[in-house]
């Protein structure tokens, strides 16, 4: 985003899943690692300590859900 420039959008929304279906699902060790990108400098976290690992595939519907707050309008 360039130097003072707005968002067009800035909400907190909340989305329903529907006709979850459960494909495979596993635990065990874990590892973490964050990338980096120019959005998000998640790569700046330090990862202390891993409780639990877990993997899972699954399929949903995304409903369009609803707006709870926009930051714009206020």
């Amino acid at each position: 985003m360039r130097q003072g420039a707005r968002p067009d959008v800035q909400q907190i929304t909340c989305n329903t899943v529907q006709n979850y279906r459960a494909l495979k699902a596993y635990k065990g060790d874990a590892t973490v690692e964050f990338g980096t990108s120019p959005a998000d400098p998640l790569h700046r976290i330090k990862v202390e300590k891993i409780l639990a690992g877990s993997y899972s595939q699954v399929e949903f519907d995304l409903t369009y859900g609803e707006v709870l707050y926009d930051y714009l309008s206020r």
